[in-house]
């Protein structure tokens, strides 16, 4: 009969095939009587996704270690000695989210020793706060990792990965953040032979991507690592095929004690890899649009094994990860093209053709949108906006009016993008504040670089957008440049933030300076790299005005000194001190004024050694042609 299920519904649910219908009736289908559950078939069936009933077993499975550990716990034979077990700790909650399911549960009837690394031991009972820590904070951007069921086993498997967690989530933990220092040193002698061998297992691929996502603080002398993690990473994955897993059916059955069993790619489960294989692609797309670099993953031969990977993983996949999937296609793609095309006539029909393409991604996939896609929507406006306005303005330094119009539009479509990537973070990031506390709420700090990065290109491009011809307001441009300093400021602990919110506090000091006005994009300092084109050219000319402005300043600062003290001998201090104010609250005085913005106006004098300089991934000297 037409409109009538030809399958019942517990066969519907896990998508087989049924032979109900072909038997007589009331008689359950094969495959029900065979496991023993009710054959039926329910007229408003709506199939529930896999990872709610994993997420369900999952919880399930914690509640009964947690009464088995209390039941352990309060047994007569567990006080018959006095030692308490170094894994007695309050187990955490699981993850609000059922498609986010827990990454640790601590095993309380599992004998752990002291962790060491070098010359450091870390206790068990911290090791399994900062992995409960990453979980709670971390892993929702690195779902690419499995959890983890026994921390013995995964020390022992995967000692670099083990660390490496154990090392980001210690970075910014309220109890535990002074053994990131002290853990960096032996750190970095665990990776360096990650550098010059083969990588062969994937849980060493994960390890690469985390400090990717969150990475180490450059030594005084080095130059970011990033992009070379990046491209072993993406090497291996491509050497391993981790996007070409097998069928389950086809896969080995594991032999009793392999040597090097952890190693074997096909081992660490399909879900896995192919996760693994769509963070290479979303991590590297990242980093290369903002470097200005081609993405690895560009060619249609990568795109089209991506777009397989997502489809077999629908059930597995956390909310937003498809519409950010769809972005990061596009940007390949427009990437490729911009690439190919170098004609400045056909820039902004590009631009066009790819906007519409991006726009689309919001009306498909606007059921599942977030704060956090959008951001990554308008940063792939702003990198495409931003490519071609390069390529348009240093290809051809003459001026006529389709040129001009071009410019213009792209100026405007660009700070828009700007305007609104700045205003998804600052909501984002006080969404997040305000929510602190409770379950699945992911703290600011703990974001990975790029949205802080990305946050910091936005306010710089509208700035240099502001002194274009022809120009958008400079007055928004400064407000941008504001809004951004002050969400930086809520994090006076995180380096990268701490150096980005002096960086824009100097750029504010020296925003109404001629210099600035009369820069054409033309004369920018690199054009190989879109971030290093517009970022690293604003820096360097900031450091010229720091340069220049020392030696006068430094003679104004002995005069006033000088001022102060004859005043305060007249019992005249209030006064000097009035006229030291005025003197550095000057800047952008007319717009800060008007603005409801905690902004302190008193810069102080800040040495921006930019020899080695380093701002998100922007390093002095490694972009200069």
């Amino acid at each position: 009969m037409a409109g009538t299920a030809r399958s019942c519904t517990a066969c519907r649910q896990a998508k087989v095939g049924c032979d109900a219908r072909r038997k007589p009736i009331n008689t359950p289908c094969t495959r029900c009587d065979k496991n023993r559950i009710e054959c039926r078939f329910d007229k408003n069936f709506k199939r529930i996704l896999t990872r709610k009933l994993t997420a369900n077993l999952t919880n399930e499975l914690h509640q009964l270690r947690v009464s088995q550990a209390q039941a352990q716990v309060q047994a007569p034979a567990a006080s018959e000695g006095s030692k308490s077990s170094p894994l007695d700790i309050q187990l955490r909650e699981p993850e609000a989210s059922p498609a986010h399911a827990s990454f640790f549960f601590a095993n309380v009837t599992e004998p752990l020793p002291d962790f060491c690394i070098g010359n450091i031991t870390i206790p068990p009972k911290t090791v399994i706060e900062l992995i409960q820590h990453f979980g709670d904070n971390y892993h929702v951007c690195a779902h690419f990792i499995k959890p983890i069921e026994s921390l013995a086993v995964f020390h022992a498997v995967s000692p670099l990965l083990f660390w490496t967690i154990i090392l980001v989530a210690s970075q910014y933990h309220e109890a535990h953040c002074g053994l990131y220092e002290q853990l960096l040193s032996p750190y970095e002698e665990l990776l360096r032979p990650f550098s010059n061998t083969a990588i062969q297992s994937i849980h060493e691929i994960h390890a690469l991507l985390l400090l990717c996502l969150w990475p180490v603080p450059n030594r005084p002398e080095a130059i970011s690592p990033t992009w070379n993690y990046i491209s072993l990473a993406v090497g291996a994955c491509i050497r391993l095929n981790l996007d070409k897993a097998a069928s389950p059916n086809s896969v080995e059955p594991p032999r009793s004690n392999p040597p090097r069993y952890q190693r074997r790619p096909d081992e660490a489960g399909i879900q896995v890899q192919r996760l693994t294989w769509l963070a290479c692609l979303a991590i590297t797309t990242q980093e290369a649009t903002f470097l200005g670099l081609l993405p690895p993953f560009s060619s249609r031969f990568y795109q089209k094994r991506s777009r397989k990977a997502v489809d077999e993983l629908k059930d597995y996949l956390l909310p937003g990860f498809t519409p950010k999937f769809a972005i990061s296609q596009i940007m390949c793609n427009y990437n490729l093209v911009l690439e190919e095309v170098d004609i400045s006539s056909a820039q902004l029909s590009l631009v066009e053709t790819f906007n519409s393409a991006l726009d689309r991604v919001w009306q498909t996939y606007l059921a599942e949108w977030s704060i956090d896609v959008d951001v990554l929507l308008q940063y792939a406006k702003l990198n495409l906006i931003a490519t071609a306005l390069i390529q348009i303005m240093v290809e051809n330094d003459t001026m006529n009016s389709q040129r001009h119009t071009d410019i213009q539009i792209l100026i405007i479509q660009g700070s828009e993008a700007a305007s609104r990537l700045i205003s998804d973070m600052k909501t984002m990031t006080s969404e997040a504040i305000a929510n602190q506390g409770k379950p699945g709420n992911v703290i600011p700090i703990y974001y990975p670089r790029f949205y802080f990065g990305v946050l910091f290109f936005a306010a710089v491009f509208m700035f240099r957008a502001a002194y274009m011809k022809p120009s958008i307001n400079h007055d928004a441009a400064i407000e941008g440049l504001i809004e951004v300093s002050n969400i930086f400021r809520l994090f006076p602990h995180h380096a990268d933030l701490k150096l980005g919110l002096d960086t824009i506090q100097h750029i504010l000091r020296y925003a109404r300076s001629e210099e600035f006005l009369s820069s054409p994009t033309s004369s920018l300092t690199t054009t190989n790299r879109l971030g290093a084109s517009f970022i690293w050219d604003t820096l360097r000319r900031t450091a010229q005005f720091v340069d220049d402005e020392k030696p006068a300043r430094q003679s104004d600062n002995e005069q006033q000194a000088s001022r102060a003290t004859h005043d305060t001998n007249a019992g005249s201090s209030a006064i000097a001190q009035n006229t030291i104010y005025h003197d550095t609250s000057d800047i952008t005085s007319d717009v800060a004024s008007t603005l409801p913005l905690p902004i302190n106006l008193d810069w102080g004098d800040i040495d921006l050694s930019f020899p080695t300089f380093d701002i998100f991934g922007l390093d002095a000297g490694e972009h200069i042609i």
